[in-house]
Parts: C-alpha cells; sequence; structure tokens
C-alpha cells in the first residue's frame, strides 16, 4: 500500500498524506458513541453508482427501492453483516453466537477482568523521511572546503577551495600538506581554480602518485596559520565500508543508479560502527567523500535531492546553520513554533513538555495548538492509548472552531480524519488476527472510523479552498484514499458464495468516486509547482487503482512516475513502498498471463524493498524512534514473506527460511523501539543464520511455519542442518489456503478453551459429551505435520516448533496422529495417540534466531529454587490449587527450595527480586493477556492494582534459568502487535531479558489437573532431566495414567493436560 510524505511546516501529520500501512494497536475511539450507541453500519448503493456510508441507532432498517446496502452490526463481543437487496428489511437479532468465554472456569487463572478493547498503543504517521540528521563537522579553515578537519577515505584527496567574502574569484597560491611537521608536498593552486582534483596536481612524487598513505596531515595556504587537520583511514575501515558500498551496488543493480546514490551517500555520512575504532563517539561522516561520489556524475543525472545533499555538505563544511526550520508560515506563537521545530528534529519528549506550558492554556488559539500538537507527539513517539490521543484531536478542533486561522482549523481536521483512518486501515487489513485473537469487531470499527474520518476530510476540504495549492492537492488525496480503503472494507466482507460477489458494484463504485477526486485534482493543480512527493504520491495513488482495477500496464507506468518523483523528493520510504508496488504487478503478471520470468522481477523488486528498509532501519538511533518509523520498518516483515513465499516455491528453501527469520527475528525490535523500550541487549545478540545452520545440533530437527498471503508453508531442518519445505495440504492433496488453516484451527480452539465448563452444562442438561475435537486435532495433524517431515522428526530427540500467526496457540502437542476409532458412548472420552506420544520432546522459539542465541550458553544444572504463590488475592478469586502446586515443588527439590513467597507477601517489587535471581521460579498467580498492548500483558500480585507487565521485565533484569508460569495464559501476549509475528507477551520478555526457559500456559490452568501435571515436571527436573523432557514425561505419564483405567476419564480431553508448553532452548 502507499506511502505518502507531506513534508509541509508540520513534522507529524501536519498537512497530511497518509502513510497508509500504520500498525495501530487500538479497537475503539470514542466521540459520543457511549451515550447514544451505533446499532448498525450501512453501506448503500444506488441505481445511480452513488455510495454512502451512514450510521443508524435503530435496530432495523429497510433498504429504499433501486438501493442495494450492506449492513455491518455488532452485539458485545461479535459483529455479524449481511447484504440487502432493494426493499428488503433487516432486523437487528436480540442474540448472537458468541464465542466460547475462555474464562468461564470459576477454577482457572485468569484475573477475571475483561480485555480493555479502548487499550492501545497509538501510531501516527508523517515524519520528514531523511534521516540523516544534522551533521556538524569541524573545519577550522577559510579557505578549504575539503578536505575538512576529519576522516578521509580516499587517499587521492580532492582541494575544494572556499571564495573569500566578497571575492568572485580564487587568488593564485599554494598549499602545504604537511605530516609530524615536516613538509610532504605543495600544490599549486591556480586563479580562478575552485577544485583540484589529485591527479591534476604537477610533479607529484612517485610515493605519493597513488595517493597518500595511512595518517593524519596538516594542510594550510604557505605562510597562513590556520591549518586543516585530516586523517587518510587505515585499510581497515576502507574495507569495511567499500565492502558496504559495494554490497549496495550490486543489491541495486535492477534500481535507478539515483537509489543507489541516495542510499551510498547516506551511508557515508553516518558511520556509528566505527567511532570507538577511530576513538570517536559521534558517529563518523565522510563528507568529502560523498562530493566525491556526486562529482562523478553529471548535474543533469542527480535528482533535486541528492543536489540539495551536495549543499548541505557544502553549507556544513562552510560551517554555514543549515538547522531544520519550518518551511511554511509560522504560527505566531513562540512556544508552539519551538516545539514544531523539536519535533522536526526528533525531539519528541522536549517538543511535549513544552506543549504542556500551563501558559498555552491561557488563551484558546494557543491551547488549541497545543493539544493539536501534543496528540501528534503521542500518536508518534510515545505508547499512548489511542482514546488518549483522541481525545486531544477533539479537543483541538473544539478550540481552534473560533480561530481566524484557517490553517489551524484545516490542520486540526485533516490530522483527527488521517488518525481515524490510519486505524481504519488497520482494522481491515489485520482482521482475521484480530477476529481470532477475541478483539471487538474490528471490521465496524473500521467503518465506523471510516466515516468519522469521511466527516473530518471533508471540513478540512472545505477549508483547504483558503490554502494554498498543495494543502487543496493534499485533502484530495486523502479523500481519494480513503474511497479506496472502503473498497478495501466492501470486498473484505462481500465474500463469494455460489461463485459470485453480491456487493462487487459497490467496491466498483469506490473506485469510481476515487478516480473522481482524482479527476478533480489533476483539474486544480499546477505539476510545475506541487511538491515532489505530493506528485510522487498522486502517481502512487493513480498506480494502485489502475492495479485494482487490473490495468497492469497503465499501474506500471503510474508506478515508475511515482518512483522517479520520489527519488526527486529524496523520499526512501515512498521508493521502498513503490517497489513493493512493482512486485505486486509483476505477480500479478505472473497469473494473468502465465509469464514465469516475472517471478525473478518480483523477486528483484522485493529484494530492493528490502534493502532500502534494512538500511533505514539502521540509520535511525533507537533513542530518535517515532512510533510510524518503528512500525514501518517493522512492516517490512511483508517483504521478507513475500520473499519467503516466491523463493519456496522456486525450491530455494534455506533462502526462504533465511528471509522468514529475518521477518521474525526483527519483529521483536521493532515493537520495542515503538515503545521506547531499549533494544541495546537485541543489538548484541545478533547471530547469522548461516551460523545457526552450520551448528546446529544432531538428533534435534525443527519445524519452522509460515502463513503466507496465499499458501501455508512447514520448513524442516532436520537434524544435518539441512532444510527443505513443502506446502501444506488437505488429506485430497489440494493446497490448504490461510483463510481455510485459520478457520481449521480457531474451530479447533474453541474445542478445546473452556471445556471444563462446557462438560459441566453438558452434564446437567444431559446432552453427552462434544467428541468432534478428536477428528479436528487430527485434520490438523495430518496438514501441519506432513508425510514428508515424519521420518526426520522420529529420529530426533527433541522438535523444535516455530509458530506463526494462529499456531502460536495451537498445542502441538494434541495434535491426534492416530484416532480413537472405538464406539464411545455419549459420556465416553476418546483415546486417540497424541503427537507428543511420538519419540521426542517439543520445545516451542520464537524464531530460530531466538532459540540458536538462548542456547549460547548452556542451561545450568538446578541448584536454586523459589516461588511466589497467592492463594487469597485482596481483589481476586481465591486460587486453591496453588498450595499444592507449592507442595509438590518443596517435595522434589526439598532443601533446594531457597524462598517461598505467599499471599500479601506478593507484591510487584519481590515479584522483580525473584526474577533477579538465578536457578528456578514458579510464579503461581493470576495472568491476563492485553489483546492490543501486548506489553501490558501481566501477573496480578496480592492487590489486584499491582501488576508485573511484560514491559516491566523488558525493562529489568532477568537471572532466572527456568521460569514457571502457572497462570492463565501467561504464555502468549494474545497478538503480535507487528506482523513480524515474534509474540510480546510476559513468555517472550523473560525469554529476551535473561531467562532461558519458560514454562507456561497457552489458556486457562485448570486447578484439577495442573499440580498433578506440574509435580512429575518438578521431579524430573530435579533428577536433572531438561524441560522439556520433563514436561513431555509428565503429559505422556498423564495420559497413560488414563488410558489405562476402564472408567469414564474426562481428563483425557486435551484442555485437561496440554495447556502447558516448553518455550526456549534448553540444551
Amino acid at each position: 500500500m502507499n506511502v505518502f510524505s507531506r513534508l509541509q511546516n508540520d513534522c507529524n501529520t501536519f498537512g497530511l498524506i497518509l502513510i497508509c500501512e500504520i500498525i495501530f494497536l487500538s479497537s475503539t475511539i470514542t466521540e459520543t458513541r457511549a451515550a447514544d450507541p451505533v446499532q448498525a453500519m450501512i453501506i448503500t448503493l444506488n441505481d445511480h453508482a452513488e455510495l454512502t456510508v451512514d450510521a443508524t441507532r435503530l435496530r432495523t432498517y429497510r433498504t429504499p427501492e433501486s438501493v442495494q446496502a450492506m449492513v455491518v452490526w455488532n452485539d458485545v463481543q461479535t459483529e455479524a453483516w449481511t447484504i440487502l437487496e432493494p426493499e428488503q428489511l433487516w432486523t437487528k437479532p436480540v442474540n448472537l453466537t458468541m464465542r466460547s468465554n475462555p474464562f468461564a472456569n470459576a477454577a482457572n487463572r485468569s484475573s477475571g477482568k475483561e480485555r480493555s478493547p479502548g487499550s492501545g498503543i497509538g501510531l501516527q504517521s508523517n515524519i520528514i523521511d531523511q534521516l540523516r540528521g544534522r551533521i556538524i563537522y569541524r573545519n577550522g579553515s577559510n579557505d578549504f572546503l575539503t578536505p575538512h578537519n576529519g576522516f578521509l577515505l580516499t587517499s587521492q584527496l580532492t582541494i575544494r577551495r572556499i571564495a573569500k567574502e566578497g571575492q568572485d574569484s580564487y587568488p593564485e597560491n599554494t598549499a602545504e600538506i604537511s605530516q609530524r611537521n615536516q613538509l610532504l608536498l605543495r600544490i599549486m593552486l591556480p586563479e580562478g581554480q575552485a577544485v583540484i582534483k589529485w591527479s591534476e596536481i604537477a610533479d607529484l612524487p612517485p610515493n605519493l602518485k597513488a595517493g597518500l598513505p595511512v595518517g593524519e596531515y596538516e594542510l594550510a595556504i604557505q605562510g597562513q596559520p590556520q591549518r586543516v587537520h585530516f586523517t587518510i583511514v587505515d585499510e581497515t575501515v576502507r574495507s569495511y565500508i567499500d565492502a558496504q558500498l559495494h554490497r549496495l551496488e550490486e543489491q541495486l543493480k535492477s534500481a535507478p543508479k539515483s537509489l543507489y546514490l541516495e542510499l551510498a551517500t547516506q551511508t557515508l555520512l553516518h558511520q556509528p560502527e566505527i567511532s570507538g575504532y577511530l576513538g570517536e563517539q559521534q558517529p563518523i561522516a565522510f563528507p568529502a567523500d560523498v562530493l566525491d561520489l556526486l562529482d562523478q556524475f553529471p548535474e543533469n543525472e542527480l535528482t533535486a535531492h541528492l543536489k540539495e545533499v551536495q549543499q548541505s555538505v557544502c553549507n556544513q563544511l562552510q560551517q554555514v546553520d543549515t538547522k531544520q526550520k519550518a518551511e511554511a508560515q509560522v504560527t505566531g506563537i513562540n512556544k508552539i513554533d519551538t516545539a514544531r521545530s523539536l519535533m522536526l528534529s526528533g525531539e519528541w519528549e522536549e517538543a511535549l513538555e513544552l506543549l504542556k506550558d500551563p501558559e498555552l492554556q491561557n488563551e484558546p488559539r494557543s491551547h488549541g495548538l497545543a493539544l493539536l500538537y501534543q496528540a501528534s507527539v503521542l500518536s508518534e513517539f510515545s505508547a499512548s492509548q489511542a482514546s488518549d490521543v483522541s481525545k486531544l484531536y477533539q479537543q483541538a478542533i473544539a478550540l481552534l472552531a473560533s480561530s481566524s486561522s484557517f490553517s489551524d482549523q484545516f490542520r486540526a481536521h485533516n490530522n483527527f480524519a488521517g488518525f481515524l483512518l490510519n486505524h481504519t486501515i488497520d482494522c481491515v487489513h489485520n482482521h482475521a488476527f484480530r477476529i481470532i485473537t477475541g478483539e471487538k469487531n474490528p471490521l465496524f470499527t473500521a467503518l465506523y472510523h471510516w466515516k468519522l474520518a469521511e466527516h473530518h476530510f471533508l471540513k478540512a476540504s472545505h477549508l483547504a479552498q483558503q490554502m494554498d495549492q498543495n494543502d487543496r492537492v493534499a485533502v484530495l488525496l486523502n479523500r481519494a484514499r480513503l474511497c479506496l480503503v472502503l473498497a478495501d472494507i466492501i470486498f473484505t466482507m462481500d465474500v463469494e458464495e455460489g461463485g459470485q460477489r453480491k456487493f462487487q458494484l459497490a467496491e466498483t463504485a469506490a473506485y469510481d468516486q476515487s478516480d473522481r477526486i482524482l479527476s478533480e485534482l489533476d483539474q486544480i493543480m499546477d505539476s510545475s509547482k506541487l511538491e515532489p512527493v505530493l506528485l510522487a504520491s498522486i502517481y502512487e495513488l493513480k498506480a494502485e487503482i489502475s492495479f485494482k482495477r487490473n490495468g497492469n500496464s497503465q499501474a506500471l507506468e503510474f508506478a515508475q512516475k511515482s518512483q522517479l518523483a520520489y527519488l526527486e523528493a529524496g523520499s526512501l520510504m515512498g521508493v521502498e513502498s513503490i517497489q513493493r508496488m512493482l512486485s505486486s504487478i509483476a505477480l500479478h503478471a505472473i497469473d494473468s498471463k502465465h509469464n514465469p520470468e516475472q517471478v525473478d522481477v518480483a523477486i528483484s523488486h522485493l529484494k530492493v524493498s528490502q534493502v532500502i528498509s534494512e538500511f533505514l532501519e539502521h540509520r535511525v538511533p533507537d533513542d530518535k524512534m517515532g512510533q510510524s518509523q518503528a512500525g514501518f520498518h517493522a512492516r517490512r516483515a511483508y517483504v521478507s514473506q513475500q520473499l519467503s513465499e516466491l523463493l519456496a516455491n522456486q525450491g530455494q528453501h534455506k533462502a526462504a527460511l533465511e528471509y522468514l527469520e529475518t521477518a521474525k527475528a526483527g519483529a521483536l525490535r521493532q515493537a520495542l523501539m515503538a515503545s521506547r523500550i531499549s533494544t541495546d541487549g537485541l543489538n548484541q545478540q545478533e547471530i547469522g543464520f548461516e551460523s545457526i545452520l552450520e551448528n546446529w545440533p544432531t538428533e534435534q530437527s525443527a519445524l519452522v511455519y509460515r502463513i503466507g498471503p496465499s499458501v501455508v508453508h512447514v520448513f524442516l531442518v532436520d537434524s544435518s542442518g539441512r532444510v527443505t519445505s513443502t506446502v501444506v495440504r488437505d488429506s485430497n492433496g489440494q493446497s490448504v489456503t490461510p483463510r481455510q488453516l485459520v478457520f481449521f484451527v480457531q474451530d479447533c480452539l474453541q474445542s478445546i478453551e473452556g471445556e471444563s465448563e462446557r462438560m459441566r452444562l453438558r452434564i446437567e442438561r444431559n446432552n453427552g459429551f462434544d467428541h468432534s475435537w478428536q477428528l479436528k486435532l487430527s485434520t490438523l495433524y495430518e496438514m501441519l505435520i506432513p508425510q514428508s517431515v515424519r521420518p526426520a522428526l522420529a529420529n530426533s530427540k527433541t522438535v523444535v516448533i516455530v509458530p506463526h500467526h494462529i499456531l502460536h496457540y495451537l498445542p502441538f502437542a494434541a495434535l491426534v496422529q492416530e484416532m480413537d476409532r472405538t464406539q464411545n458412548g455419549p459420556y465416553n472420552v476418546p483415546r486417540p495417540q497424541f503427537f507428543i506420544d511420538g519419540p521426542f520432546d517439543l520445545l516451542y522459539a520464537p524464531s530460530l534466531t531466538s532459540w540458536a542465541i538462548l542456547g549460547q550458553t548452556p542451561l545450568p544444572p538446578i541448584q536454586n529454587v523459589r516461588a511466589m504463590g497467592i492463594q487469597q488475592f485482596a481483589d481476586a478469586p481465591a486460587l486453591p490449587g496453588v498450595s499444592l502446586e507449592l507442595a509438590n515443588l518443596k517435595s522434589a527439590f526439598k532443601e533446594r527450595v531457597r524462598q517461598v513467597v505467599l499471599d500479601e507477601n506478593a507484591d510487584k517489587k519481590t515479584m522483580q527480586q525473584l526474577m533477579a535471581r538465578p536457578g528456578l521460579l514458579l510464579l503461581a498467580t493470576h495472568g491476563l493477556n492485553e489483546p492490543d498492548q501486548p506489553l501490558n500483558s501481566h501477573l496480578l500480585c496480592y492487590r489486584d492494582q499491582e501488576q508485573l507487565t511484560a514491559r516491566d521485565i523488558y525493562e529489568s533484569s532477568v537471572n532466572a534459568n527456568i521460569i514457571i508460569l502457572s497462570a492463565c495464559y501467561s504464555g502468549l501476549a494474545d497478538r503480535s502487535p507487528l506482523p513480524g509475528d515474534d509474540l510480546f507477551g510476559l513468555q517472550r520478555a523473560l525469554l529476551q531479558n535473561g531467562g532461558q526457559v519458560v514454562i507456561s500456559g497457552q489458556w486457562d490452568v485448570f486447578d484439577g489437573t495442573a499440580p498433578v501435571i506440574l509435580q512429575d515436571v518438578f521431579e524430573q527436573m530435579a533428577s536433572s532431566h531438561k524441560p522439556s523432557t520433563a514436561l513431555a514425561f509428565a503429559q505422556r505419564k498423564f495420559l497413560n495414567n488414563l488410558r489405562k483405567s476402564d472408567q469414564i476419564e474426562l481428563y483425557l480431553h486435551p484442555y485437561f493436560w496440554a495447556m502447558y508448553t516448553v518455550s526456549g532452548n534448553d540444551r
């Protein structure tokens, strides 16, 4: 999708062009909805192909004559939609079938709270793409531009002279290069010549023809005291940077040359990695080498932005102040304008502090602008709740309503509309996973916010008539984008029935509406006066519309024009977006024309996209990383996953898995950066994919899953480290689509979660038990453990499972490899053979990279055991099973149990202190996941107000080697906030910050069986068995004991025994 960068006078969303792929972790934004609830959202299409979206507070609706409609409604935790023909009546159902409540069992360990749909991390966009920052050089000479005080890569330096003030030319002179106060070389500087290349210097000594040797030098005009001190770097540094530039050149062979120059100049201007080697604290820059590089190309081959870079480097070498300032008119309020400058420089905290100055609240306009910019800062910089940001925007709009400045009101409405539209886009694009993980009504919410966005964009459009061309173009672009998003919403819900879609004409009408707005835009704009990034955005939007209308050739033409304009603007984010679009166009050509060579074209574009995103990621300091930037990089996981699928389809299994690992392993870092949590530990834990395979342990294999846009792959790493992959297929050999797999897994999970309560109700109602779980788990076994991987697994002692998407929630141990086909009575529970009955242990890992990092330190013997258990809470239900778990722990480990903390002593500080001590730690308490803020997933302390969150753990030090979380849902964060698909909840936090192994639950811990299983786990680990071996033993023993019984054994159902998993690396 498009990445628009509107570089007007405001840094975030001011004069907004949307970044349309913002990850926005919120599920509701309120605006009078609570007092008078909306019952349904209605999309109508009349016989003139006019499309409207409205909200109704009535529970019934009848379509008028000649009008077709789609009605979307919600009820508590579910949503539904239907398509109505003309004059058809819709009545909102009184009750909708709801997913079973995982907290229904009173004897489980959830906190008993509802998940708050209003919580979320507000991610808003529009930032300046140029990530060079301000470069400060110490020149110290009024005579020479280059060389300068600092470091040079090239030994054949170029002398660039500075014209004296008041002089139009350069006088004849002599320059002297010295080393350690000894003259090495005199260079004649002819009159009028500004640049003298090394090859042009007359009478060079033979030993200097190849350039100056490595070392420190001085340059001065003969007889003048001012000197330039410069250093020719050694071969180590030169080779390091040359390798980077060569790699870029190779990777970008298929891209425009100007893209290579953009990345190469920024590479030369930002080299933090070699600072320590050269004895410097600040990142090293090579501005003279940048000028040398750009001088190799004729001026007409340089983009406008490259010329700006060239001029900027020259200005800063001459110590001309080029600090970024707002380009358009300022507000006239000093503190507001200062805050805007701080925001442009990425100084978010300083800007926010200034905007909260009470003095700004003395007058409505200054107060409104302060709130407007606060909303922009919070949505860009901090882990704010979406509802808080929304309120700030609404308050700002109210305060600025009476402002005489049209631009004030324009910004407020346009920015808020963009905020809403970004959230709409995210709800639509991620609706499947949001539904799976229990979020309430993502599509209803998307449509509701779409309507609010339309309202505010129309307000902004009216105000834009008083603004300049760029503002009018920006708001029209936003409205055109709004129509495309509506087309996506319609497409998402208009599922084919009998090979036909009922509401496809509405999707076409949305495209037509977007086309009409773009036609209006063509009439008002003068492209010669339009900012390049806006022109690029227009072409990109046209390319997207053409592509969705199957006009590949026209889409390709617009996309290429867009790329050229983005390059002119120096917008690397924009170029990256176009590279993805070009890949999609190539892939579509494969489908429509059976043109297989287009696969290589698609792969080429995706690789360029990957290069750009990785480049941008390494150019932004973590402490200056705004939310939208972090989200931008993390969303590039899509690129890695697309590459993975294409390469896997071509049989390049190893390369495909490496790209998949790139997506998975990088996601955690991006999530932490987006939430302002240090990633220093991650930066020190890099490990190469080749190294992982070369050092692969024998008697171990791994299954790595990937749920892609069209197919599902399972990768096998066998005991020799060899990688193969296969497409997941059904029993008929047909490829299983991602949608089908998601449905199968979701349906299966519904048969497992909360089963104790369902059994109780069935017994009370004399209905008999539901045995369908056996067939469902058998079907998933056949899909997910294909025949081709089973021999390798059978020869392994440990199988590492790296899930993806919804598979994080699936208990692989409970997959049925051989069904019990005996005739069971209504209350008998089937006794099949499960996956855990195989000859191997199961170990989960977020990615192979994280697994390998954790395995670098062997798991030490258990010498110290500590525990915290809460049976009675001040503000939550009691947990009677905790006392038995603690007794079993003491029985197994005896004198090795050093400390047990109970009930009222179980506070947050004590829990953190226990985590900081080496050994084994058991935490038995309530737990809760936060669907939209995984870092707020938490364990409950004695008092309900006190919680230990995943965020707390990421910001702490964990020295406990093995952590057992005997708490409801403690294993997962309920949803990955970023599509790289690492999970960022409690389990991942513990593994990241020092823990090596985490034993945790995938659903509510049932007090009737959990202590029994954990008792055997404790005893096995006390006898020096690995945690994965201990859990496998405990689960097999539990099952085998029940299978020997001639009684009805309810606990054979996976709900009662498959809740625990072992994650990490227990080698």
